[in-house]
């Protein structure tokens, strides 16, 4: 019955031709790019991402360490001024539409509090044992994190030294997390990736 459901609506889903008898309302469009307006998987879109990826790959193959440890950074602006210069015309007409804008720039106001919004603070009962599974959970997988930074940056993973390395990073877990929720925003945890990133390029601050 199930399946029966699904091939019935097939037909109708966005994206599938001939979903409806306008093909241009029969696609997702993506928002949020300026003036322009089209659906995702266009020519366009597709063509800023490859600039980003092939701008990724040739700073990985040709520049030095210092410029492909902040690669991804570097695409990513490449990309935006492709974007940024860049506008696109529709085949039927003359009027041009930018990717980038500064609309959101000129509306924006010239100096903002963060804590633009207040919200009374409460305990939810139903919600302890689950968060406290999940704050035990992220505690762990903290000090594994911290662990296997400490083994790549070839520093001691035994001792008082590490085990102020590991209050350290539980206190800045807890302390940002908190801090992060009265902003009305996520909590965060250890960023598991820096391991791997000291490991692939043997760069890391044994001070910390």
């Amino acid at each position: 019955m199930g399946d029966v459901t699904v091939c019935e609506r097939f037909p109708t889903m966005p994206g599938v031709f001939p979903a409806q008898d306008d093909v241009d309302t029969s696609v997702v469009k993506c928002t949020n790019n300026g003036e322009v307006i089209l659906p995702f998987g266009s020519p366009e879109y597709v063509g800023l991402g490859f600039a980003v990826f092939g701008t990724l790959l040739l700073i990985e193959i040709f520049s030095s360490p210092f410029l492909r440890n902040c690669e991804v950074a570097l695409a990513l602006l490449f990309g935006f001024f492709i974007a940024g210069v860049s506008h696109y015309t529709p085949p039927d007409s003359d009027q041009k539409f930018w990717f980038v804008t500064n609309d959101k720039i000129a509306e924006a106001p010239g100096i903002t509090f963060l804590w633009v919004y207040t919200f009374p603070l409460s305990v939810y009962g139903p919600a302890f044992i689950p968060l406290l599974i999940c704050y035990i959970i992220t505690t762990v997988e903290t000090i594994g994190d911290i662990t296997a930074s400490a083994e790549a940056s070839r520093v001691e993973v035994s001792g008082p030294e590490f085990d102020g390395r590991i209050q350290g990073g539980l206190t800045a877990d807890g302390f940002c997390s908190l801090s992060a929720c009265l902003m009305t925003s996520p909590p965060n945890t250890t960023f598991s990736q820096n391991s791997g990133v000291i490991a692939l390029t043997r760069c890391a601050n044994k001070r910390a």
